[in-house]
């Protein structure tokens, strides 16, 4: 594993609750023996049923096409515990997600694999609340700024 000491990164919205374990991973293309997991991540959620690339999937714009940073909904994680669901985040540059919520096991195989989860929460728009976490998520995400811009990360 990786240590995560700090991180900058391009932020993809996917603003979504209830992402599950097997949206992020599908269990059916991790069947061979080196599954690639940088393809398998969002893969089904990536691709029209041709197989063509989706361009309207957030991960297949241009502008996120090298993420560091995903923000997401409720839930995030549910589902099975699949730590294949967390390599294909580190596989494709994700090294934090901010999300309003995570599943328990998912959150437990983000921090044994290096990838910081950072619970957002649901008051006041989803901002981090408390002096401690504002810290943490400037050096972790801004690489220590004391930019006041950079304190909150709440969306709607």
């Amino acid at each position: 594993m990786q240590p995560f000491i700090s991180h900058t990164g391009v932020a993809v919205p996917l603003l979504k609750d209830d992402i599950n374990t097997d949206q992020i991973a599908p269990v059916q293309a991790m069947r061979s023996l080196k599954p690639d997991y940088k393809a398998l991540l969002f893969m089904r959620a990536r691709r029209r049923d041709d197989g063509s690339a989706n361009p309207d999937f957030v991960l297949n714009k241009p502008q996120f096409a090298n993420p560091g940073i995903l923000v997401t909904g409720h839930n995030f994680g549910a589902g099975s515990s699949r730590e294949a669901a967390v390599w294909g985040m580190l596989a494709n540059g994700i090294r934090v997600i901010v999300a309003k919520s995570f599943a328990d096991i998912y959150r437990e195989n983000c921090l044994q694999n290096g990838l910081l989860p950072v619970a957002a929460g649901a008051r006041r728009g989803g901002e981090l609340r408390g002096p401690r976490r504002r810290r943490e998520w400037r050096r972790a995400v801004h690489g220590g700024s004391d930019d006041p811009t950079h304190q909150r990360a709440g969306w709607s």
